[in-house]
């Protein structure tokens, strides 16, 4: 009987010994896998913010920088030379010109004018070409648009010699000459305007090309003034 009583306790002993070893072996054995998954989740969110850190890197590279540029500036490239000498508002421009000639009288004259009842608010100064071939201003060469108390408006570039009323459709090769870049826009916004921004630029070389935007220019300035009155 008391043989019997041992055995039998010996037998619980190793079953129970038995299966602690099972137990301690599988809580191991999960252990490396925990550890893997955790690893795994940890790439995972380090590749989600290096793909966010990129995006943003990609977003800023994208952003145009317009070069500030005030009044009386002169911007001089390679290419071209263009200085900012007036921002103003007007009804329109008329320019004329009067010759003695050996037949009598011969008066020029050209107007500047916008549609209907709105107003002009013009960039003048003076315009140089200073490639070795002609650049004709209905191209995109020059391009600009005029945000004025938050509204935008494109913005046309126009040459003239003020002085002999004449309009240029091209600019010859060196020369120099008159330019307007100038908005058509409703008068009550032109006879009260708190905020003017300009923003203008150049293809490279006068490039013909198509141009959606200003930032699509190969040289692209902005200038902050209120226009004054002609």
């Amino acid at each position: 009987m008391v043989k019997r009583t041992i055995v039998t306790l010996l037998t619980a002993i190793l079953c129970f010994s038995l299966c602690s070893c099972g137990k301690e072996n599988a809580k191991q054995s999960q252990e490396p896998t925990k550890t893997a998954e955790t690893a795994q989740e940890s790439d995972k969110s380090q590749e989600v913010t290096d793909t966010e850190v990129t995006a943003t890197t990609e977003a800023a590279t994208n952003e145009t920088a317009f070069t500030d540029v005030s009044m009386g500036e002169t911007i001089s490239l390679d290419y071209v030379e263009m200085s900012l000498e007036r921002l103003e508002v007007a009804d329109r421009y008329d320019f004329s010109y009067t010759e003695d000639t050996s037949v009598g009288t011969s008066t020029n004259s050209v107007s500047l004018e916008p549609s209907g009842d709105l107003m002009l608010v013009s960039l003048i100064g003076t315009f140089q070409n200073k490639t070795n071939k002609d650049y004709y201003t209905s191209n995109n060469g020059v391009f600009g648009k005029m945000i004025i108390n938050g509204n935008e408006y494109n913005a046309r570039f126009e040459c003239y010699d003020t002085e002999q009323a004449e309009s240029y459709l091209k600019v010859a090769a060196q020369q120099k000459t008159s330019y307007f870049l100038y908005a058509e826009v409703p008068q009550e916004v032109a006879e009260n305007i708190e905020d003017c921004v300009v923003q203008f630029g150049f293809t490279q070389d006068f490039e013909s090309k198509p141009i959606g935007k200003v930032e699509d220019l190969d040289s692209i300035y902005q200038l902050s003034a209120i226009p004054t009155k002609s």
